[in-house]
């Protein structure tokens, strides 16, 4: 089924954010949330998943209304990575991804709380850092930490804001790879905030685009990540190679210089 966001409205006093937004996200497909600073996309996160606050509309996940459910429901259904966090001093990295699994646990944790905590770190190569505390940590280096915790979740539904922003290359390529192999492998709904054009077209199999508090445009590559639309969205010129994935080279509009280099 997936996720079904109807008539969503979101205000923060007197400033409507967004208003009777509506879309939906597939199961086993990763949608990528595009659009510049400011066009409402983490509080589009925040409000579906529940943790911000909707005026109206609704958030159904497979059938079920998010925003009915209790905080330990919507936390097995569920997963938010923000883009940034604090870093708890003294807690280890698997401390934190165990905290994943608190919505699931009785009075402590179980083997197989352990056995899937250690085992997601091992997937992503975080075996280093399990028993570093977080501060010690980078910024990359705690985002993937975190990204490990809501996977461990075991959620239906997993929105990331930002999730390899502060990531090296190479990192940003594994992360973004085992992202979208589990939500494949699991079917499960994933919503991606992300500024990387050539990132997210490699990983991401639909695009919704925001622009002025609503969606300018959403679907696949070719009907999204046109030159048009980015010029449109972002205000800057490129050359957009319609290969498989799409490659996007970014222009200065009045140099005609390259900005940045896709992918090869």
């Amino acid at each position: 089924m997936g996720l079904e966001v109807k008539d969503l409205t979101v205000a923060y006093g007197r400033r409507t954010v967004f208003e009777k937004l509506s879309f939906q996200a597939r199961e086993g497909e990763v949608l990528a949330l595009m659009g510049v600073n400011g066009a409402g996309k983490t509080t589009l996160l925040k409000a579906v998943s529940g943790i911000g606050k909707a005026l109206s509309g609704s958030s159904r996940l497979n059938g079920r209304d998010l925003f009915r459910m209790t905080y330990r429901e919507r936390a097995k259904e569920a997963a938010y990575v923000p883009q940034h966090t604090k870093a708890a001093m003294g807690i280890s990295g698997a401390d934190a991804v165990m905290m994943g699994r608190i919505p699931f646990m009785k009075r402590k944790p179980s083997e197989k709380d352990r056995e899937q905590v250690f085992g997601i770190l091992e997937q992503l190569s975080l075996e280093a850092f399990a028993f570093r505390p977080l501060d010690q940590l980078s910024g990359g280096e705690r985002q993937q930490i975190l990204i490990a915790r809501a996977l461990v979740q075991e959620p239906r539904l997993l929105l990331l804001d930002e999730p390899t922003s502060s990531m090296d290359l190479k990192n940003q390529l594994k992360v973004l790879g085992l992202i979208r192999e589990v939500t494949r492998e699991k079917g499960l709904v994933t919503i991606v905030s992300i500024h990387d054009l050539n990132l997210a077209a490699m990983f991401c199999d639909r695009f919704l685009m925001m622009k002025d508090g609503g969606i300018y445009r959403s679907g696949r590559a070719e009907e999204v990540l046109t030159e048009s639309c980015i010029r449109e969205v972002y205000g800057v010129e490129a050359e957009v190679w319609e290969t498989e994935p799409r490659r996007i080279l970014l222009r200065d509009p009045e140099q005609n210089i390259p900005l940045s280099v896709p992918f090869q």
